[in-house]
């Protein structure tokens, strides 16, 4: 999936939550007039593509991975 070859870069520690994250990809979905899938399947992918998602408290979190979404109009 294109979001998680352009968009995601590793890191030793840290995480995000995945409300966060799937809200980041419907953006950039938005963005490119594309349809977001479903949020299990999401999760699904960020697993294949390195995320290492953990469920505490109730709230999903991708761990080992951050966002890297491109600005638009960056130089």
């Amino acid at each position: 999936m294109w979001f998680f070859a352009q968009c995601v870069r590793p890191v030793p520690a840290g995480g995000l939550t995945e409300e966060r994250w799937y809200a980041l990809y419907t953006e950039a979905c938005s963005r490119s007039n594309s349809t977001p899938i479903d949020i299990e399947a999401f999760r699904a992918l960020a697993r294949d593509h390195g995320a290492y998602p953990v469920l505490i408290d109730g709230v999903w979190w991708y761990q080992r991975v951050l966002p890297l979404v491109p600005r638009e109009g960056a130089a």
